[in-house]
């Protein structure tokens, strides 16, 4: 018994592009019932009794143990660490949190829309009122509650597409049509639970800011991250346009070559 494959697969989970938020709470909590099976697993219990019993003399596999004291209890030090790991699993994800990743999900997820549309009438009711209820200061609740049955039929119109899909077709197509659910939506889209942006972002700063470039002030930097990452590919660059609006951005003084 080992706690670094669930915390690996845990972690692996986050390093996903398109991360579905509807598994996000059963991950984490499966992930920690796991490590608190652990505290209490007969060979897990063994393994420590026989690795207290080799380490008598204070060294295990020719390796010396510091820091111990004649009368360390490693059964307790596991479970203390155990016991930490799920700590910072709660407080990295604390209930209310992955209640609202799940009404999002309700929300904005066609594929969890039901095929009957008799039942889109209670269909998501409860995780509309929590949503609304969070982002009271953001969304119009009596405007949001009057065209909420017709969202509903039209996140049952698309029930092909996924979460990200559907959510930047509500933006594209009906931002006057549902402007409440729009900004929901915005919200949804830029919720930070991949972890793939920032190693990405990361990765982009480590090209560009090199060595010989050490003096690119922030601004710039982030500027020309954001070229890198957001900006088109370079085929389908306009050169020509781009030297004409620089060089009609600023009157510029001319510079005679040196010879």
């Amino acid at each position: 018994m080992d706690v670094l494959p669930v915390v690996s697969r845990l972690s692996k989970f986050f390093q996903r592009e398109d991360i579905d938020l509807s598994v996000i709470k059963s991950k984490v909590h499966v992930a920690c019932s796991l490590l608190n099976d652990m505290c209490n697993n007969p060979g897990l219990m063994r393994h420590l009794s026989q690795f207290r019993e080799e380490c008598r003399d204070f060294t295990y596999k020719d390796i010396k143990l510091r820091s111990c004291g004649r009368n360390f209890d490693v059964g307790n030090l596991c479970q203390t660490y155990i016991s930490k790991i799920v700590s910072n699993l709660h407080d990295r994800f604390p209930e209310s949190d992955l209640d609202l990743l799940h009404c999002f999900d309700v929300m904005f997820n066609p594929l969890l829309a039901p095929a009957d549309t008799t039942q889109l009438i209670t269909y998501g009711n409860d995780q509309f009122d929590k949503l609304v209820n969070h982002f009271a200061s953001r969304v119009d609740r009596d405007r949001a509650t009057d065209s909420f049955l017709e969202y509903k039929y039209l996140l049952h119109c698309h029930r092909n597409l996924n979460f990200r899909q559907f959510c930047k077709l509500l933006l594209c197509h009906h931002r006057e049509d549902f402007p409440d659910m729009c900004d929901l939506a915005v919200i949804a889209l830029v919720i930070p639970v991949s972890s793939v942006p920032c190693e990405r972002a990361f990765s982009c700063q480590n090209r560009i800011k090199t060595k010989l470039r050490n003096r690119l002030t922030m601004d710039h930097l982030s500027r020309l991250m954001k070229i890198s990452l957001e900006g088109k590919v370079l085929k389908e660059f306009e050169f020509n346009r781009a030297v004409v609006n620089f060089n009609s951005a600023k009157e510029r003084r001319d510079r005679k070559s040196v010879v």
